[in-house]
């Protein structure tokens, strides 16, 4: 039984005045808005075409820096807009080690696009 079910002592009981009561001549027996555990996504919603520029990121791709970053961390790389990064590492969906302008470090990956060959 869901915990979300009406109650007798719920104020959002349908009642036999309610325009929302089931009745004989409804198609619905049950409401379509139950909770299940199956999913409709079959993979990640973050997936992407290899040939997209939304694809992730690979060692040796280069990326172009959307906005200049300013690192808070010392393990962070610093660049600025339009600056060219090679990529040397996929950490995760958020987080990339690159390399830019002779240095090396992490950087959000929402602050560079892929250059496409």
């Amino acid at each position: 039984e869901s915990p979300f079910a009406p109650t007798a002592e719920s104020p959002f009981a349908p009642t036999a005045e309610s325009p929302f009561a089931p009745t004989a001549e409804s198609p619905f027996t049950e409401s379509p808005f139950v909770a299940t555990t199956e999913s409709p996504f079959t993979e990640s919603p973050f997936a992407a075409a290899a040939d997209s520029p939304f694809s992730v990121p690979k060692p040796g791709d280069k990326m172009v820096a959307l906005y200049a970053f300013t690192p808070d961390n010392d393990d962070e790389l610093a660049f600025e807009e339009g600056d060219q990064i090679t990529v040397l590492e996929f950490l995760n969906e958020e987080w990339l080690k690159g390399s830019c302008n002779g240095n090396e470090g992490l950087f959000p990956t929402s602050f560079a696009k892929i250059l496409l060959p």
